[in-house]
Formats: C-alpha cells, sequence, structure tokens
C-alpha cells in the first residue's frame, strides 16, 4: 500500500508540476503580448470620403490609406483612420486627439497648420466629356469660353477654371453632373480625373463609361500628401519615420500596384500633364475642389 500511495503522490507532484509550467507558459505569453501592446504606438489620422484615394467602400481603403498602412505598420505603428466631413477637420485638431490627416492638397496643409510629408499622388483638376467631342490632340482651354461647365454647389474650383471664360452650371453632386453631360445639358463636367473615372466604372453596370471620358490635359495637378499635426508626443519623429517609409516605398511593387489598382497618378511619375493653352500653368497653391 505504502509504495502504491508514494506512486500515486509522484503522479500527482508531475501533474501539479506539468499544470504551473504550462499556466507559467501562458502567463508569460500574455506578459508579453501586453508589453508588445503597450508599446505599439497608437495614431488617430483623419480623411475624407474621396474615392479612390479614401473610401470606406474600397479595399484597404483606397489609395492613400492603402500607403498609410503599407508605410507605418510594418515600423510597429497602429493606425486608426476615420472618416469625417471636411468642415469637423480642423475642430477635430483644435480638440488635441488627431495625430495626421491623410489627403491633404497644400492649401489645406497651409490652413490646417499641418507638417506635410513629401507628395504621394498627384490630384489632375480638369474635364470629361462626351466621347464624341474628345480631341485626341488635346483641349484649348480657350475653346471653353462660353461653354456650359458642371460643377458642384459649394465646392471649391481653382481661379483656373474661372479664367477660361466658361459658364459655369451648378448641380447638387459630381456624378449628377456626369448624368447631365451624357443627357447632353452640359458640355464639360469639371472633375478631379480618378475620381471621375471611378464614379463612372461605378455607375449602372459601367454605362456612364461608354458615353463619357476624360479629357487631357488637366486644368491644373496638384500634389496629395499626408499632414502631422505639430505639438502631438512624437510628431517629429513620426514625420522623419513617414518620409522614410514613403521613399521606400515607392520603389517596391506594392506602390506600383496600388497605383494600378485604383488608377491614381504616382507624385514625379510619368503622367503628369503639360501646362495648358490659355491659361496660366499650374500652381500648387490653386484652389482644389472640395466641399466647404
Amino acid at each position: 500500500m505504502s509504495s502504491q500511495a508514494s506512486r500515486d503522490g509522484t503522479a500527482r507532484a508531475r501533474v501539479r508540476r506539468h499544470r504551473w509550467r504550462l499556466l507559467s507558459g501562458l502567463l508569460v505569453g500574455a506578459i508579453v503580448q501586453l508589453q508588445v501592446a503597450a508599446a505599439a504606438p497608437e495614431l488617430r489620422f483623419l480623411t475624407t470620403e474621396y474615392p479612390p484615394y479614401s473610401s470606406a467602400t474600397l479595399e484597404r481603403g483606397g489609395a492613400m490609406e492603402w500607403v498609410l498602412r503599407a508605410a507605418l505598420e510594418p515600423r510597429g505603428y497602429v493606425v486608426h483612420i476615420q472618416a469625417v466631413p471636411w468642415a469637423r477637420v480642423s475642430r477635430e485638431i483644435d480638440q488635441g486627439q488627431v495625430d495626421g490627416v491623410m489627403l491633404l492638397w497644400p492649401t489645406d496643409v497651409t490652413e490646417l497648420g499641418l507638417l506635410p510629408t513629401q507628395p504621394v499622388f498627384v490630384s489632375q483638376l480638369g474635364f470629361f466629356v462626351r466621347r464624341a467631342h474628345w480631341r485626341a490632340e488635346g483641349m484649348n482651354w480657350q475653346q471653353l469660353k462660353g461653354q456650359t461647365v458642371g460643377v458642384v454647389r459649394g465646392y471649391n474650383y481653382p481661379d483656373q477654371l474661372r479664367q477660361t471664360g466658361a459658364v459655369l452650371d451648378e448641380a447638387i453632386s459630381d456624378l449628377n453632373n456626369l448624368k447631365k453631360l451624357a443627357a447632353k445639358r452640359f458640355d464639360y463636367v469639371a472633375l478631379e480625373r480618378a475620381t471621375g473615372e471611378h464614379q463612372l466604372a461605378q455607375s449602372a453596370g459601367g454605362e456612364l463609361a461608354r458615353t463619357i471620358v476624360w479629357q487631357a490635359p488637366a486644368l491644373v495637378s496638384i500634389p496629395l500628401t499626408f499632414g502631422i499635426v505639430p505639438g502631438r508626443p512624437g510628431a517629429a519623429a513620426l514625420l522623419s519615420e513617414l518620409e522614410q517609409a514613403l521613399q521606400q516605398l515607392r520603389g517596391q511593387r506594392a506602390f506600383k500596384s496600388i497605383v494600378e489598382k485604383f488608377h491614381v497618378t504616382a507624385a514625379g511619375g510619368t503622367h503628369e500633364p503639360s501646362p495648358t493653352q490659355g491659361v496660366k500653368p499650374p500652381q500648387t497653391t490653386a484652389r482644389p475642389i472640395r466641399p466647404q
């Protein structure tokens, strides 16, 4: 009996030691995970709904969000991106809970007092026309004088648009303007190239895309950047790391895939339009097409 009791006691001791080792291992793993989570800096970026650059309906949030995550997440950052109306961005920054803003033009960076990154994409602002009126040789802006151009009520448009002498006809949305163009109620629609092409592809099975096309060259070309909020903890380090990551990302196939997938123009690429006729060359201080 004593021999059996001894064996039973030994077995129970082994079970207890095994359970203790298992519990210790789980505890150590949990502590490590908590330490990693605590060490990973969390960032909050704001954006606006502006497909294909930014949209909750697009894969990985669109071109700009995809680039931001590809740049920062491999470096250990946890990135939270929230879409808000443009008028709310400055209020959110003033409340001190925002680390950065994405999808910015130079004028936005200045007005919001942000630290800009290098340009990521180039936003081409110009015109869509009916295919029957498309010109292979490109557009001469002097031909716009007296022509009806569809614009959206409340948007900011470049001064160059008014310099053409076109008659601006306001509507409630870009898609509404494209439909009116197809119905021959406008001669042109003023719109950002990638955004317009995205809307055409998404509309009614692509029916509008068979009728309407982008007319090169662009009226103005404006760089799109990220902006870091100065004064936030680690802002200078974040800007430096983001700049380094963007520079490295440019040479990778992943970045080229983003450009091709969303049909956007990379900054410094070969598809930026030449200066147009009849108006001054594009300036980076031009007002973008953006809701107020």
